[in-house]
This record gives C-alpha cells, sequence and structure tokens, in this order.
C-alpha cells in the first residue's frame, strides 16, 4: 500500500476497530517503517462513532488516545502531530 490507497471493508463496525490494528501491526502508518509511512483513516458517519471508535482502537492497541490513535470531526480534533 503506498499513498493514496483505500481499504473499504464490507463488514460490520468490528472492522472499523480491526482493519486500522491489523495494518498498524503490519508497520503501516507506524515511524518505524519508513517505507510504510502515512496515515490510517477510518471514516464514520457521526461524530459519537468517530470518537468512540478512536478510543477503542486506543484501547485495543494499549495506548492513550493522542499517542499513536486520534480523531478529527468538525470542531474537535485529537490526533498525533
Amino acid at each position: 500500500m503506498s499513498n493514496g490507497h483505500v481499504v473499504v471493508p464490507t463488514c460490520s463496525c468490528v472492522c472499523a476497530t480491526q482493519v486500522p490494528q491489523f495494518l498498524y501491526e503490519a508497520g503501516y502508518g507506524c515511524s518505524d517503517f519508513p517505507e510504510r509511512a502515512g496515515m490510517i483513516g477510518v471514516t464514520q458517519p457521526r461524530r459519537v462513532a468517530a470518537i468512540s471508535t478512536a478510543t477503542r482502537v486506543a484501547d485495543e492497541l494499549d495506548t492513550r488516545l493522542e499517542s499513536v490513535v486520534g480523531y478529527k470531526v468538525s470542531l474537535a480534533t485529537l490526533f498525533m502531530l
């Protein structure tokens, strides 16, 4: 996956948390692998879904929100710089 690839899972909301984790654990979006650098993005239709998905992914990766996982919605942003 280089710049510009999009993965669209066709399964339930579980994919919204597991697919980003699988990609991150494979080195995508991780600064330890410059050839796979970038950002893993997940879209959600509502603000609450975006925030809760980011929170769950951070919990499942055993990290705090904003360290590796973040979110961006209309009037609130919390992501790693």
